[in-house]
């Protein structure tokens, strides 16, 4: 994984003072999680490094679009927004080293 340094102290710093790491000098020091894996939500980060997660700003913001009225996709991004939100809800770091990321794989679209 190849990040510049600047770009590294920057989402550390981030994620410091969002109480997701905590970062430590010396010796022994370097970077650890603050919380428990569990306890992460790749939607907490994801939102927090790169602000909400939506699909299009029809969803958020209903003066965004003058088609509003007689759109037919709308609906479905409002869903599609929805289970995605679900998802990255309900994965979190301790299933980066369980089986849960194979089931995300097989996740079906209704």
């Amino acid at each position: 994984l190849l990040v510049p340094y600047n770009h590294l102290t920057k989402i550390v710093q981030t994620l410091s003072k969002a109480g997701i790491v905590q970062t430590k000098q010396g010796k022994f020091g370097g970077v650890f999680l603050a919380k428990s894996p569990e306890s992460i939500s790749f939607k907490e980060v994801i939102t927090l490094m790169e602000g909400p997660i939506k699909l299009s700003d029809c969803i958020t913001n209903s003066s965004f679009c003058k088609l509003k009225s007689s759109c037919k996709i709308q609906g479905v991004f409002g869903k599609l927004q929805r289970q995605i939100n679900e998802l990255f809800e309900n994965v979190n770091f301790s299933d980066l080293n369980q089986s849960k990321i194979e089931q995300i794989k097989e996740v079906e679209v209704v």
